[in-house]
Formats: C-alpha cells, structure tokens, sequence
C-alpha cells in the first residue's frame, strides 16, 4: 500500500536547471510511518493540508444551490424611458453573510419594488441547464437551454461594458420573451441589442457546450422561491424577478479554502527558510 502525493515542484521541490515547472510524485511507504514516524508525518501533514486547499477550491467552485436572501436597495439609474436596466443595487444573504452586489434581471413581465425582499434559490449554468431556473417554462427544452447560455455570455458583456447596460439588457430580455407585447414596448430589434444577439450565438455555436459550462461556471441566476417576497414584513402579491450575477462562495466554503491556503503559506515560509540556512 502506498500513500501517493503530487506536488509542485516550485513550492516543495528544488528547480531544475531550465526553471520549468514539473510535478513530483512523492511515494510515502507505510513503514515510513511506523519506523521513522517523523518522515512519515512529514508527508502526511503536506498532504493533509494540499487536500484542505483541494477540498476548498472543489467546494468553491462546484458548490450545490443554496437558498439567498434578497433585498433591492436601488437602481443605477440607466433606463431607456420605461424601464430600468443593469445594475439594480441588492443586499444578498446567505448563511447569515449579507453582501452588496449588483445584478442584471433576466425578466421582462414580472414587478419588483425598491425595499422589496424574497428567497431565491442560487443555481449555477449546469441547475438551469438540466432545468432549473424560473425563465423559459413555454419554450422547447433545447431553446430554453441556448437562452440561458446566451443569457451568460451577454451577463458577462454587461458587467464589462456597462456603457451599453440598455441594449445588452434587452437582449437578454428577448430570450426569454419572444412576443409582440415585449418588441411593442422594449424598443426595436433587432439595433444594437440584435447585434448583441448575434454576438451570443456566434460564440455559443463555436464552443462546445462543456467549454461553455466552463466558461460559465461563475455566473449564478437568483431564481424567486414563491411566495416569499415581502416589504418590511408586508407580503407582496406577484411573482419577483430573475436575476444574473456571480456566484457569492458560502462561508464553509471560504473557510475551507482559506485553511488549505494558510497551510500552503506555512509550508512555503518553511521551504524559504530552509534554502535560506543552507
């Protein structure tokens, strides 16, 4: 039996000649353990704390749905004369941690009001795919998935390119609202926000759709758990509104990943200090 850890050789190892980057295979047998304890636990506190740092990213990333709490705050101001766009300004609690983020709704029909709270149930690109998520219930199942593949890859424009938060929030409006009453009172499309459109197609059908989860996995849609929007206690009647944004880690997951680092940062200190003696 054979205890196996890989590491990087540029925090553990000494460098090779050509200062490329490999990996070591370190081989801990278990007698190294029972006969010569201390080599033993000098492994297995490397690779005890390489597996927290793991364990924390793992978590991190790939973290399952979590239910939100959502206050509106305010709006940014950009409007096109009827209604508001990105970036409406909330308050979003989870596990009793309350951040301030800005959002970008994907929701065209329903209502929210300034000061207006509800739950939200936090889904990441591969929930909404498998079917998750509020949009899209009358569509086929294959174009409610490239609506809200399209709904990523426009959210992603809109955080850095806010100038042009209108037409990029109208299209993303549009996938989910393919009706007269939505082109009637959104403005004409195609324009700017078509060409956004195209833009979204183009690049979703020159990647493959496990590239695109990738390239997604951070984007997060708030979908409203019904029945729990409120003001000031108050129930509000209606449905509130979907939302965009990037996923907000829980805090078991930062502790995990700050445990591997804080390990990663005592171990490194140690390398320094060793080569520095020699």
């Amino acid at each position: 039996m054979l205890f196996i850890l890989f590491i990087i050789n540029d925090l553990y190892g000494s460098p090779r000649n050509d200062g490329q980057r490999y990996v070591r295979c370190l081989l801990v047998l278990p007698e190294d353990i029972v006969v010569n304890p201390g080599k033993g636990m000098f492994f297995m506190r490397k690779f005890m704390l390489v597996m927290v740092l793991l364990l924390g990213l793992g978590v991190y990333a790939h973290a399952d749905p979590v239910t939100a709490g959502l206050k509106i705050t305010g709006v940014g101001g950009a409007n096109d004369g009827r209604v508001y766009v990105y970036p409406y300004n909330f308050e979003v609690t989870i596990n009793g941690v309350t951040v301030n983020t800005a959002l970008v709704c994907d929701d065209y029909f329903d209502d929210i009001s300034i000061g207006e709270s509800w739950t939200a149930t936090v889904y990441h690109i591969s929930d909404v795919l498998a079917g998750a998520g509020q949009m899209g219930t009358g569509m086929t199942a294959a174009n409610r998935m490239n609506a809200y593949l399209d709904a990523a890859y426009l959210y992603q424009k809109i955080v850095s390119n806010p100038g042009d938060a209108i037409a990029l929030n109208h299209a993303i409006c549009s996938l989910f609202a393919h009706t007269s009453a939505y082109f009637s009172t959104a403005g004409t499309l195609p324009g700017t926000a078509g060409g956004y459109l195209a833009d979204a197609l183009a690049y979703r059908l020159s990647h493959s759709l496990e590239q695109l989860k990738t390239e997604y996995a951070n984007v997060v849609f708030y979908t409203p758990n019904p029945g729990t929007q409120n003001i000031n206690g108050t129930p509000v009647a209606g449905r509130p509104q979907e939302f965009i944004g990037t996923s907000v880690p829980e805090p078991s997951s930062l502790m995990l990943l700050g445990m591997g680092l804080i390990g990663m940062s005592y171990l490194m200190r140690r390398k320094f200090a060793v080569a520095s003696s020699r």
